[in-house]
């Protein structure tokens, strides 16, 4: 498999199989980051606000985007769907920090864990709504992208990858 192809370009095919190895890959390199970020948001004092979170949240994001919408473009094109269903389908993903930021989805407060107080983020009735339709929408991506067949024989964007 080449990764550099995989991640990067927008253009070809891509199987079920090729697609769900790219998610795993990117599932992985996301909680690392993840945990990096966390890390560097703590030790900045920035994970003990609604803006700390969704700032270290879109950084997140940005770093993964790019590999993310290359996969799901060349999914969506071995499946013969149009390319503006990626847009919807990464929204989400950008959208939520950004409300976090802005202290539109929710805000801190201090919890009660086994007798330990902590701050945590807690979404409010938009944060809920907003949470609600990016299911919905990763369960019809995931449908999409991970368990539907792709068109059998050639399209408009190359060869059937399983030929």
């Amino acid at each position: 498999m080449d990764l550099g192809f995989l991640y990067t370009s927008l253009k070809g095919r891509i199987s079920r199989k090729t697609w769900w190895l790219g998610a795993i890959g990117l599932i992985i390199i996301s909680i690392i980051v993840g945990l990096v970020m966390g890390v560097v948001g703590a030790a900045m004092g920035l994970a003990g606000s609604t803006f700390g979170l969704g700032l270290l949240g879109l950084i997140t994001t940005a770093i993964i985007i790019f590999p993310y919408f290359a996969l799901t473009t060349k999914r969506l094109h071995d499946r013969g769907r149009p390319d503006i269903l990626v847009w919807i389908f990464i929204a989400p993903s950008v959208l939520s920090p950004i409300l976090q930021m802005l202290g539109i989805s929710g805000g801190i407060t201090t919890v009660e864990v086994f007798g330990v107080s902590q701050e945590a983020f807690t979404p409010n009735s938009i944060g809920y709504i907003f949470t609600g339709a990016a299911v919905i929408i990763g369960l019809w991506a995931l449908v999409e992208l991970g368990f539907m067949k792709g068109d059998g024989g050639d399209n408009i964007h190359g060869p059937d990858p399983l030929a």
